[in-house]
């Protein structure tokens, strides 16, 4: 009796662990897919099961067919069966699909500004549902969070902002400004150098280490 429970047990962990780890894989491997962790996991974890045990039946012949009835004889066969099929090809085929549908399938807008580097050395308005708007240099320290992580965005150095909405000068004593998250963002404005107005050498420099910052916003 213990024995038939063990191989029940077995038998399930066999049918939902592989293709849960592979699907796993696969959310995190992809650059815009948010990771899973509720039960509806489970139905395609299965489905990607059976499949992977299809994949691995070559493997299942030669190792485990010929051992059948005496496996306890034999660990470091049913050992090298379990690595390959439980870590090895759920890793290697949730990894690597992962990363061939992100060839077909768009990320998010965000990801795909902060991934190509587009506003590095630049200068970003942000303006939010509300109406309210922050600003500030995208530079050094400055960094973004991009998926499958929360989106978010810290800016190095703050600006303050005319009544128009144009630059005017960094922040007094800020230390920059951090947006924990995405989701209340209308549209960022993207600023290529420093107005020519109070303040913009000290901005030129956050954003243009490596040459001179030239004046794209004017009156």
């Amino acid at each position: 009796m213990g024995n038939l429970l063990r191989l029940d047990v077995l038998a399930a962990l066999l049918a939902i662990v592989p293709g849960y780890l592979a699907v796993a894989f696969w959310r995190r491997a992809k650059t815009w897919q948010q990771p899973s962790t509720d039960l509806g996991t489970i139905l395609p974890a299965l489905a990607v099961s059976l499949v992977i045990q299809v994949v691995v039946s070559p493997l299942t012949i030669w190792l485990l067919l010929p051992v059948a009835g005496d496996l306890p004889q034999h660990p470091w066969n049913l050992v090298l069966w379990t690595y390959i099929t439980v870590i090895v090809v759920p890793f290697v085929g949730g990894v690597g699909l992962g990363r061939l549908t992100d060839l077909y399938a768009a990320a998010s807008a965000w990801d795909l500004f902060f991934s190509r580097k587009l506003p590095d050395g630049q200068f970003l308005v942000i303006t939010f549902q509300d109406g309210s708007q922050v600003a500030g240099s995208y530079y050094g320290p400055s960094f973004a969070l991009k998926s499958p992580q929360q989106q978010g965005l810290y800016l190095a150095r703050e600006w303050v902002l005319d009544a128009e909405g144009h630059l005017d000068r960094p922040v007094s004593g800020s230390k920059g400004i951090l947006i924990p998250t995405t989701a209340t963002i209308r549209h960022v404005r993207v600023i290529a150098a420093a107005p020519s107005r109070s303040g913009a050498d000290e901005g030129a420099s956050d954003g243009r280490q490596e040459g001179e910052a030239r004046d794209s916003e004017r009156d």
